[in-house]
């Protein structure tokens, strides 16, 4: 290994590092509904049992996600939330990666020693912001989607710099295919680098004929690794002809398939924001933005991106693109929990950020005054540092035990061959996440009534769990009513919540975080 190349791992190394340290300390326990992630139960109940986790069914989380609770960290949700926080801190080298390829080819001579200060700067303050901080303390999808989206970015631009490494770049591009959706807007970014880098692709003769020569190497290697990228599609249909307990969707069909892969059951939220609601959404998404307090971060910001796009197009580009698409989508999609997929702007965010202080770093290192080499180290960390002070106390979970006590005290009282009817992400997926993720003594069933309708949730059902009449009047809660009346007297009935239609008909009576279904003693209400 060479010096440089040597300099660089450590470079990259001390970044991976420090930002476990700072996801380690602050990192939930085990199972947590905080900072959104109710949907850890899903994601973890699906890898126990070998199944298909909601849309779009992320198999090759779900594959990783099983090796990782193989370790001997605790429960499973321990061991998701580890693989958060690797994939969080892979992320911020991934960022620091960009920044570097992105950086040094405008530096030259002295002034590329301060490269290592505005890349771990850069990269810091990405890793700092509170939405990528808050994902890498959770069982949730987010962290290792960040991690594809960056590692490939910064393959791509050492392509570019070196003619090497296309293959691997479509081989992960593939794979993010295969974890979250949004990586298709990579695409449009990485087009911007290989027309960039087109020197590498084509051989032009220098003769009166111009001809033109295609490495047709570069090409025929990329689409086989692409394609190996996408082989983690084929978990769903294998894990789904098992009929586990978890099966989205049960994608053994080719229609079902479809179904899963391109979250057909969330399309409706495409686009469902009005005008003033996107406008609203700008102004909080500004208003929350870090720091709000300090307007050079955001001049910085501005001015990075345009010196980028006029120092390196390509670059600037790229960059730009990906967050335009990124921005459009998740203001466009129609959930309280939109703000999540702008992650990937945090980090163009990061890039354009880092180019304002190599400029203000460049300036400085050109001033005979005594102060302006601390300067030029104290104002690139500032912001990082800004950011771990101020969210530490907002972010910290590693003491949250709020999932994990309801979990606890649901599997103390639920009783044998129970029904446990819940609702909402934190009842249905923390009722799964303790019948199928951690070990049971007592058979007894979670059901999410809302969804008896659908067929690859009864076939489940029934595959997994004897003795159940599916059948069921009507949607919501009249599927409820049916299934209490049909089961109650056979088998116990416990509800995850205090229902209001069930307690003018029967006696409810609250058993830790259950509340038992009980017949009135006058009998049942009409």
């Amino acid at each position: 290994m060479s010096p440089k190349s040597a300099r660089r791992f450590g470079l990259s190394l001390a970044l991976f590092v420090g930002a476990s340290a700072v996801y380690s300390l602050t990192r939930a326990p085990g199972i947590t509904f905080a900072h959104r992630g109710a949907d850890g139960g899903d994601f973890l109940a699906a890898a126990a049992t070998w199944g298909v986790p909601h849309p779009p069914g992320y198999p090759t989380y779900t594959l990783v996600l099983r090796l990782f609770m193989a370790l001997p960290v605790g429960e499973p949700a321990a061991a998701g939330n580890l693989l958060s926080t690797v994939m969080g801190a892979v992320a911020v080298v991934g960022c620091g990666s960009i920044i570097w390829e992105l950086i040094h080819r405008q530096a030259h001579g002295r002034s590329r020693r301060r490269l290592p200060l505005i890349v771990s700067a850069g990269a810091l303050t990405f890793g700092f912001f509170p939405l990528v901080w808050s994902q890498a303390l959770v069982t949730e999808v987010y962290s290792f989607h960040l991690a594809l989206v960056a590692v490939t970015l910064a393959l791509l631009l050492r392509w570019r710099r070196t003619g090497k490494g296309l293959a691997w770049s479509a081989f992960l591009f593939g794979l993010g295919l295969t974890h979250h959706l949004t990586m298709a807007f990579v695409a449009p970014a990485a087009l911007a680098i290989l027309v960039g880098g087109r020197h590498h692709l084509v051989d032009t003769v220098q003769s009166t004929s111009g001809k033109v020569h295609f490495r047709w190497h570069q090409t025929l290697s990329a689409v086989p690794a692409f394609l190996l990228g996408l082989a983690p599609y084929a978990y769903a249909p294998l894990a789904a002809r098992r009929l586990p307990p978890i099966n989205w969707e049960n994608p053994q069909t080719w229609r079902n398939f479809q179904r899963m892969v391109f979250a057909i059951r969330y399309r409706q939220n495409l686009l469902e924001p009005t005008p003033s609601e996107v406008l609203a959404r700008v102004g909080e998404w500004l208003h929350d933005f870090p720091p709000t307090y300090f307007l050079p971060f955001y001049l910085l910001v501005v001015v990075g991106l345009l010196w980028l796009l006029l120092r390196d197009p390509a670059g600037g580009v790229s960059t730009a693109l990906l967050a335009a698409l990124v921005t459009g989508y998740a203001l466009g999609y129609g959930t309280s929990d939109y703000w999540v997929n702008l992650l990937p702007v945090m980090m163009m965010v990061a890039v354009w950020l880092a180019c304002g202080f190599w400029l203000v770093a460049a300036w400085l290192g050109r001033q005979r005054w005594r102060t302006a080499a601390h300067l030029a180290v104290l104002i690139p960390y500032s912001v990082p540092l800004a950011l771990l002070v101020t969210q530490w106390g907002a972010l910290d979970v590693h003491q949250d035990r709020g999932a994990i006590e309801y979990v606890e005290g649901l599997r103390q009282s639920v009783e044998p061959d129970a029904l446990v009817f819940a609702r909402g992400d934190e009842g249905i997926f923390g009722a799964w996440y303790a019948r199928y993720a951690l070990p049971n003594d007592a058979e007894w069933v979670p059901i999410l009534h809302t969804f008896l309708h659908s067929l690859w949730y009864r076939t489940s059902l029934e595959a997994n769990h004897t003795g159940l009449d599916l059948r069921s009047d009507g949607l919501g809660e009249e599927a409820l009513i049916t299934m209490v009346q049909r089961h109650l007297g056979k088998r116990p009935i416990l509800l995850t919540w205090e229902d209001e239609e069930l307690a003018q008909r029967y006696t409810l009576i609250q058993s830790g975080p259950l509340w038992k279904v009980e017949p009135r003693s006058g009998g049942l209400q009409p």
